[in-house]
């Protein structure tokens, strides 16, 4: 059997950023199936898609470079794109495909790093300013992450490669770049609570997944 690989940059937005994760697993699903493209499928009793994720999304955070590989036992037509993004929802577009080798390395050992943006209410921009630049000249910063799994200290510092605070509009933004790698991945309100515990997150924009 032929397998072509293929991975795929896709964005969402809008009401359909408030969807879990197994949402938008289900609704890319969905539109796979009835798009009729040839994707392979696991073998046995209860077979499913063979689909290869990245990052899992969070509830709430719009996406502008969200991946997902798919594995095709068959080539597909030369606008297979253009036929799905037309089945799916229109908050949950394709942006770009390109064939990759199947010895590629998976698609979650190739994230680099991950870029949010996020739009506060209530910060105060040179409060915020500096702090990161109190941040950024440690070496370590315990945070206490709790959880109902129970609660983990981890060091926030060297997980975070760039942190850049701006205007816009009547809010003020904070651009963070986390780490990608074995353990924790600091999580946008994370840091927020830790450079501006007064402010309230407005939105949140995962802007980039940089790959390998």
């Amino acid at each position: 059997m032929e397998i072509i690989r293929f991975r795929v940059r896709f964005s969402i937005s809008g009401r359909l950023a408030y969807l879990s994760h197994l949402d938008v697993l289900s609704a890319v699903e969905k539109a796979i199936r009835r798009s009729s493209l040839p994707i392979r499928y696991s073998e046995g009793f209860n077979p499913h898609m063979i689909l290869s994720w990245g990052p899992a999304h969070g509830v709430g955070v719009w996406g502008d470079q969200e991946w997902v590989d798919f594995d095709f036992v068959s080539r597909p037509a030369s606008d297979w794109v253009l036929t799905l993004n037309e089945v799916l929802p229109d908050d949950l577009q394709i942006q770009e495909a390109f064939q990759i080798p199947l010895e590629t390395s998976a698609l979650m050992a190739c994230v680099q790093s991950i870029t949010y943006e996020v739009f506060l209410q209530g910060a105060n921009f040179f409060a915020l300013t500096e702090a990161i630049g109190q941040f950024l000249i440690e070496e370590h910063h315990p945070y206490l992450r709790i959880s109902p799994k129970g609660n983990k200290e981890i060091d926030l510092r060297p997980l975070v490669e760039e942190l850049v605070v701006f205007e816009q509009q009547d809010a003020v933004c904070l651009r963070m770049t986390c780490r990608s790698g074995p353990g924790a991945i600091p999580k946008p309100a994370e840091l927020v609570k830790t450079l501006a515990p007064d402010a309230r997150i407005i939105s949140v924009c995962r802007k980039a997944i940089a790959l390998l």
